[in-house]
């Protein structure tokens, strides 16, 4: 289960529905939250929403790497907080799990919970690459919490993206 010390991933589709999780932590006195965002100006009004529902916000920058933006998620990585991270974020491919959350997990020794969502009724945005969910008024949402190991290697972390894969719809 999800605890202040762990590393929550989920499907970028799922952003959307992510911010009523965010809202039911909050009330749960989880804290705190620090979910990763892109640093492109895409990120300005996902950081502006997330800090709404009560949680922080890193900017990375995906497209380059930067080692001073990589050090200060590790270190956050280290403290006792919830990490959370869309899987396939930002741009893709679509539901295929990269490796960053899977590395913060094994430098910050912290399990691997992933949030997965079931709707009733939702608008499903086609067109883009992660086929984007927008859960209608008055339908009903299920959000799961699956638990995974902690990843120590990169075979692990290859059990561990199928199992993923299997589990997380």
């Amino acid at each position: 289960m999800l605890s202040n010390n762990s590393i929550a991933v989920f499907w970028h589709r799922d952003s959307c529905t992510m911010n009523l999780v965010l809202s039911y932590l909050k009330k749960k006195n989880f804290k705190p939250i620090v979910v990763v965002i892109t640093a492109d100006p895409r990120g300005d009004y996902i950081e502006a929403a997330i800090k709404k529902f009560g949680a922080e916000s890193i900017r990375i920058d995906f497209n380059a790497f930067d080692v001073k933006e990589y050090k200060n998620l590790k270190e956050l990585a280290n403290k006792d907080n919830i990490i959370a991270i869309a899987m396939d974020g930002p741009l893709g491919p679509f539901k295929e799990p990269k490796r960053l959350p899977f590395y913060l997990g094994s430098c910050s020794k912290k399990k691997i919970v992933g949030i997965s969502v079931e709707y009733e009724k939702v608008i499903r945005i086609a067109h883009r690459w992660d086929k984007y969910v927008i859960p209608l008024p008055c339908s009903h949402i299920r959000i799961n919490f699956i638990d995974f190991e902690r990843v120590n290697s990169k075979t692990e972390y290859l059990l561990i993206k199928s199992a993923i894969k299997l589990k997380m719809k």
